[in-house]
C-alpha cells in the first residue's frame, strides 16, 4: 500500500520571501513619501513596512532600511518641500497683485490729465475706463468686493504720496503701494508702517485705518 507523501513545511526562505515583498513596500512607500502633501501618511506607512520586514528577517534588508530612511526624511522635509512649493507661487501672485496696481495707477493718471484733478474714488476710476476686475488681489481670501484701498491725494501733494495699497491680508509680510506718480513698489510691513508715519501720508494712512477698522480681513 503506497504512502501518501507528506507534505514539507515551508522552508527557512518563505517568512523571508514575505518580509521581502514588505521591504520593496516600504522603499516604494518610502519614495512616495517624498511627495508634499501626501508625505507624512505615506511615511508613517513606509516605516511600518519596515520595520515588520526586518523582524521578518527578510533577506532584502537594504531595501528595507532605504524605504525607512527615505520616509523619515519625508517626515522631517515636508514642511520645507511645502513652503518652496509655496514661495513661488506666492511670489507670482504678488507679481500680478503689482500689475493690477500698475494699471490702477494708468487710469488714475489718464483721468488726472484729463480732468486735471485725481478720481475722486475707485467708482469714479471704474467708471471712466479701469476695468473693475483689477481691483481684485490674486492671493486675497477675505472675499471681498474689492481689494485694495484708494484715497486720491490732497492738492500739491508730494509726488511719492500713497493713493492705493493692499488691503490688510492680501500678502504675507507686506504690501503693494500706489504712489501719485503711478509707480508700485512692494513694502514689508515695517516699511509700510514706516510709510505710513510720514507726514505726506497721514490722511492717507488714518483713512486706511478707518476702512480696515470697518471691513476686517477674515
Amino acid at each position: 500500500m503506497s504512502r501518501k507523501p507528506q507534505a514539507r513545511p515551508p522552508g527557512p526562505g518563505a517568512a523571508s520571501d514575505k518580509g521581502s515583498g514588505l521591504a520593496l513596500a516600504a522603499l516604494i512607500l518610502g519614495m512616495a513619501a517624498l511627495i508634499p502633501v501626501l508625505g507624512v501618511a505615506l511615511a508613517a506607512a513606509a516605516v511600518g513596512c519596515g520595520i515588520v520586514a526586518l523582524a521578518r528577517g527578510t533577506a532584502a534588508r537594504g531595501m528595507a532600511v532605504a524605504g525607512i530612511t527615505l520616509a523619515v526624511f519625508g517626515i522631517v522635509e515636508a514642511p520645507a518641500m511645502i513652503l518652496l512649493v509655496r514661495i513661488p507661487a506666492r511670489q507670482a501672485e504678488r507679481s500680478r497683485c503689482a500689475a493690477n496696481l500698475t494699471d490702477i495707477g494708468r487710469g488714475y493718471l489718464l483721468y488726472e490729465t484729463a480732468h486735471r484733478v485725481p478720481p475722486p474714488d475707485a467708482e469714479t476710476l471704474i467708471a471712466a475706463g479701469t476695468d473693475e476686475r483689477l481691483f481684485r488681489c490674486p492671493s486675497a481670501r477675505a472675499g471681498r468686493a474689492r481689494d485694495y484701498f484708494y484715497r486720491p491725494p490732497p492738492p500739491g501733494a508730494d509726488a511719492k504720496t500713497l493713493v492705493a495699497c493692499d488691503l490688510r491680508g492680501n500678502h504675507p509680510g507686506g504690501r503693494n503701494v500706489l504712489d501719485r506718480t503711478g509707480s508700485v513698489r512692494w513694502l514689508s510691513d515695517g516699511d509700510f508702517r514706516a510709510e505710513l508715519a510720514l507726514p505726506r501720508n497721514a490722511r492717507f494712512a488714518a483713512a486706511l485705518r478707518k476702512a480696515e477698522a470697518a471691513r476686517p480681513s477674515k
